[in-house]
C-alpha cells in the first residue's frame, strides 16, 4: 500500500509485469490476483499484463497471443484485466517501438475507463478497512480458541473428578470403613473360624 501513497492522487494503470514463463502456476497467478486485489476489486478495469521476453526463441516459433491461449493460468489472468497484455522483447525487432504501442494500449484502457483513475485514497481506505477486518477476524479467532480451551479444561477437570471418584468407590469396595484389611482378607479369616 506504500506505492498508493507515493502514487497520489491515483493510478490510471497498474502493469503486471511477468516473465514470460510456460510453466506459470495457478499459485502465480493466485499470488498476482492477491496482489491487484489489495487495490480493491475496481482494479483489474485498471490493470495491464506487461510480459518480459528474453528471447523471441521462447515463444517456440507462434505468437505470444497463441502461448496465452495455451496456457489455462496465464488466460484466466489476462482474462481478469479486460483481455489486455503487451510485451516488451528485450531484442526488438528494427523499427518497432515496443514503448509506443505499450502507451497506446495504456491509453485506450484509460478512454476505457473514463479517463478515471484508480483514487489512491480509496484504495488506502480499503486497506485500512481490510486491516480492521483482519483485526477483528483475527480476535473473534482468539476469543473461540479461548472458549474451546475453557471447554476442554472442564472436560480434562471433570475427567479427573470422575476417576477419583471411581478410585474411591473401588477403595470402599474393597475395604471396610471399619477395618483397615481388605474385605477378601476378613472373609477367609472368617471361613477358617467357621470350619474349626
Amino acid at each position: 500500500m506504500r506505492s498508493m501513497s507515493l502514487c497520489q492522487p491515483g493510478a490510471h494503470a497498474l502493469l503486471l509485469v511477468v516473465p514470460l514463463s510456460f510453466s506459470f502456476s495457478q499459485r502465480e497467478r493466485r499470488a498476482v490476483e492477491e496482489h491487484v486485489e489489495l487495490f480493491g476489486p475496481e482494479a483489474w478495469s485498471y490493470s495491464l499484463v506487461l510480459f518480459t521476453i528474453l528471447d523471441r526463441k521462447q515463444l517456440r516459433g507462434s505468437t505470444l497471443k497463441q502461448e496465452v491461449l495455451l496456457n489455462v493460468e496465464l488466460h484466466r489472468l489476462i482474462e481478469k484485466c479486460g483481455g489486455r497484455f503487451h510485451a516488451l522483447y528485450s531484442n526488438p525487432k528494427a523499427g518497432e517501438d515496443q514503448m509506443a504501442g505499450l502507451l497506446a494500449k495504456i491509453k485506450k484502457m484509460m478512454a476505457t475507463n473514463g479517463e478515471t483513475m484508480l483514487s489512491s485514497e480509496k484504495v488506502l481506505e480499503q486497506a485500512r478497512e481490510m486491516e480492521k477486518e483482519e483485526v477483528r477476524r483475527l480476535e473473534e479467532e482468539r476469543k473461540r480458541d479461548d472458549k474451546i480451551e475453557k471447554v476442554r479444561e472442564f472436560r480434562r477437570s471433570r475427567r479427573k473428578m470422575d476417576q477419583q471418584t471411581v478410585d474411591e468407590q473401588k477403595y470402599s469396595a474393597r475395604y471396610d470403613m471399619s477395618s483397615d484389611q481388605p474385605l477378601s482378607t476378613r472373609s477367609s479369616v472368617r471361613q477358617s473360624c467357621k470350619q474349626q
